[in-house]
């Protein structure tokens, strides 16, 4: 999927507008939103090169970013298994497909020997950008879902997904 199918899904979820939930689905998305929120990734300051290719030839920071796409994963598809609420398993549904693809994107990753020695002891601007782009475009929809359920969630800083899509705009 190009990057340009994944601004329409962004589109998509968008559109679901005043979703009017109950306590428990509210709940539900507040506990996505919090576990989506969890660790560093989508704090602007944060700095980790993901990308880098250690001195061994071997990406040494990759597994980071790797375990937040299954950890994503898990909490979409627990929300989607808790929810009835239509409108929200679409916007759920929405999220589910980003995540899909840019999982996908991550195991048919591939890495030529001259890139290797190339860009050893720093980080593949490819796979970067690739990083780059998950954190923008899962910050939209993060801010979307937020917005669209009109909910304060006190621990998350809206502010961090604002950035992040300023930054990567």
């Amino acid at each position: 999927m190009v990057f340009n199918d994944i601004i329409k899904i962004i589109d998509v979820i968008g559109k679901v507008k005043d979703l009017l939930l109950n306590e428990q689905e509210k709940q539900i998305v507040k506990d996505l939103v919090l576990k989506l929120d969890e660790g560093n990734l989508f704090n602007p300051k944060n700095k980790t090169k993901y990308a880098l290719i250690g001195n061994t030839g071997n990406f040494t920071y990759l597994y980071h970013y790797q375990k937040y796409l299954d950890k994503h994963a898990r909490a979409v598809s627990k929300a989607l298994g808790a929810t009835k609420n239509a409108q929200l398993i679409d916007k759920l549904s929405g999220f589910r497909t980003v995540i899909k693809e840019f999982i996908q994107l991550d195991e048919e990753f591939e890495i030529s020997d001259d890139e290797l020695v190339i860009y050893r002891g720093k980080e593949l601007p490819r796979l970067r950008e690739d990083i780059d782009r998950y954190r923008w475009i899962m910050s939209q929809c993060i801010m979307s879902l937020i917005n669209t359920v009109n909910m304060e969630i006190s621990t998350v800083k809206k502010e961090n997904f604002i950035k992040i899509g300023e930054i990567y705009e």
